[in-house]
């Protein structure tokens, strides 16, 4: 994991920076809302 931590947190600052724009543009509203309707009917299997 040391030999790899750099990557790790650039993928990590950049799937941040990603989620900050999405929420700051309104799309990720859209995108949880839609994930929330095509998770509705799921159940679990237990």
């Amino acid at each position: 994991m040391k030999a790899h931590y750099q990557w790790v947190m650039r993928i990590g600052g950049g799937m941040v920076i990603a989620t900050g724009l999405l929420m700051v543009t309104g799309v990720w509203s859209y995108l949880i809302s839609q994930m929330q309707s095509w998770s509705a009917g799921f159940t679990v299997g237990i």
